[in-house]
């Protein structure tokens, strides 16, 4: 699959130079597979002085995403014995929400509020089914002032005869997981979806998010055929509401989302108390209709308005128009399967999340601007050059750049995917006094390495990292140089991977250099400190145990920091152990 993220790169580059500029907002795409984060690459910057560009852990706001979160959380109780739930339970259960007995149908004048059996279940909230609005009061949305507003409010359909997006849903969802759990919405999703991932940089209270790798949001502007950005710090409209979390306040990394997407790719999520947090055939089931027999009308299903476009209620709440109710599983959209997917936006950031379940891969992309920008009205056209869905064509191309590269048959083809075999394979074989033929002739007298103490430095090396199992790239220099990164046991190592064209494809590294906007306290692999330009034979300090000796002093790249000067010898490298490296 390597080889085949060269291509991926430079179509990545292309859509992103050509919304975003050369100093535009940030944008991160990221490829998943079934264990994890395959590649991602951020582009233009993070922050508002336009210094710092993206990456894997840059965070964003990626919208209606987190309908898809709030769905997942959910679906966690239900999954959970002790809580006796299930899907085809009625949501104004006393136990869930007994105000839905207040929400009226649409035209009915006989209705008494507060009487009504509105026969929602819990899988019509998930599936956009159960007919409720969109949206509500956005400026006032506390548990009580929000339940009050439901209580005022209609459903369009008979449950499960159609589709209507709907936020109010979601929300639903959130509520009844919190009066469940017994926590407030944000803490139960940390608690039950979060943590269990390993979802450190993730949450549905932006309040609760380092600042400093916040993306800075972008307002687009357009004039006429032409398109710029200004900075957007006023905060999101309900940001400050904790009942629209649930449907929009979700904040993450490519790197936290791309775990999310691992579990529904492998359907084998993570254990939490002796047991799984979700049943893999929940997962399974997860992406099917919840509804047996689906409505095919669209439009607004009769009710109010021309069906165009949505409709408002007298209390001027928003209503989705109604399209076939098999549209969506639990909160995942399947209209164009076997991908499911779902996008989103606050105007000022958004994203599109797709995955291909059984191709077992994915792709995402977060972006700190306007992610659809289909700006066209009636009286202007949309510029020329400007992708209206730019972020759908993002992911789309990814995804399809990732699943042609998928189709090589043998990754020992490729210098870079053998190059990543050997460092997984070092990081777990015993050390010996043959090791030397693993590394490049140039990296061993460098290092001062021979086979009486080479064993002594992979020793060493396993000993700061533990056993590295899988890696993800954030670049492809060439067809010998990527920029990589290792998770190991105790570490994420990050490398600047440099391997021979051809056998024996001995391997060279060097630590990646850090970005200068990450605080220390998140820096992993502080690694050394290099080399001005135009100063490449000074040595510098690095952080190093106190049995090595620093070394910094190459033009252009920093060596692996600790090493031992001695001298050198050299051996024949065959070709790496198979089985090391994921098979693609």
């Amino acid at each position: 699959m390597l080889s085949g993220i060269v291509a991926a790169q430079q179509n990545l580059k292309t859509s992103a130079g050509n919304y975003l500029g050369a100093k535009g907002p940030a944008m991160t795409a990221g490829l998943v597979l079934e264990d994890g984060l395959f590649y991602s690459q951020g582009f233009g910057y993070e922050d508002a002085a336009k210094v710092c560009a993206p990456d894997e852990r840059t965070i964003y706001r990626p919208g209606s995403l987190s309908k898809v979160i709030t769905g997942t959380g959910l679906l966690t109780l239900i999954d959970d014995p002790a809580m006796k739930m299930s899907l085809e339970d009625y949501a104004d259960d006393d136990r869930y929400l007994p105000e839905l007995k207040f929400v009226c149908k649409w035209g009915d004048t006989t209705c008494k509020r507060g009487k009504q059996s509105t026969g929602i279940k819990l899988k019509h909230l998930g599936s956009h089914t159960a007919g409720l609005a969109d949206i509500m009061d956005t400026y006032h949305a506390d548990v009580e002032t929000w339940l009050t507003d439901l209580k005022k409010s209609y459903t369009l359909f008979t449950p499960g005869d159609y589709a209507s997006y709907s936020g109010v849903a979601t929300e639903a969802e959130g509520l009844i997981a919190q009066r469940i759990s017994g926590k407030p919405y944000a803490k139960f999703i940390q608690e039950n979806l979060f943590a269990p991932l390993k979802m450190t940089e993730s949450s549905m209270d932006t309040g609760k998010l380092p600042k400093y790798r916040v993306a800075q949001r972008w307002q687009l502007n357009v004039k006429a055929a032409s398109w710029s950005f200004s900075k957007a710090d006023a905060m999101p409209g309900g940001d400050d509401q904790p009942m629209l979390w649930p449907a929009g306040g979700f904040s993450t990394s490519v790197r936290d989302l791309s775990r999310f997407m691992a579990m529904w790719l492998s359907a084998n999520p993570p254990y939490i108390n002796g047991r799984q947090i979700l049943k893999p055939t929940t997962i399974q089931a997860a992406i099917n209709p919840q509804v047996s027999s689906p409505g095919t009308g669209a439009g607004n299903c009769g009710q109010g308005g021309t069906g165009t476009g949505g409709f408002f209620d007298a209390n001027n709440y928003y209503y989705s128009n109604c399209g076939a109710a098999d549209g969506f599983g639990v909160n995942w959209y399947r209209g164009n399967l076997p991908r499911i997917r779902h996008n989103g936006s606050i105007g000022t950031s958004g994203s599109d999340t797709v995955l291909d379940q059984p191709a077992k891969i994915g792709a995402t992309a977060l972006i700190s601007t306007n992610p659809l920008p289909n700006v066209a009205t009636a009286t202007s056209a949309q510029p020329p050059g400007l992708d209206g869905g730019f972020v759908a064509t993002v992911t789309e191309t990814l995804l399809n750049d990732g699943k042609n590269a998928d189709k090589a048959p043998d990754w020992m083809g490729s210098p870079l995917a053998i190059a990543a075999a050997r460092v997984l394979y070092l990081s777990g074989k015993t050390p010996s006094s043959h090791d030397t033929k693993y590394f490049t002739p140039f990296f061993l007298r460098f290092r001062k390495l021979t086979t009486k103490n080479i064993a002594e430095f992979v020793t060493q090396w396993q000993k700061e990292n533990g056993l590295c199992e899988t890696f993800r790239v954030s670049n492809i220099a060439s067809a010998t140089q990527m920029t990589v990164r290792f998770s190991c046991k105790k570490s994420e190592l990050a490398l600047v991977l440099n391997v021979e064209s051809k056998a024996p494809y001995r391997i060279s590294w060097s630590t990646a250099p850090e970005s200068k906007c990450d605080a220390p306290k998140h820096r992993t692999n502080p690694g050394s400190i290099c080399p001005p330009a135009g100063e490449p034979n000074k040595t510098f300090a690095c952080n190093c145990p106190k049995s090595t000796q620093p070394i910094c002093t190459l033009p252009k790249m920093c060596l692996w920091s600790c090493s031992h000067y001695l001298p050198e010898t050299d051996h024949h490298i065959p070709t790496p152990q198979p089985g090391a490296v994921r098979n693609r």
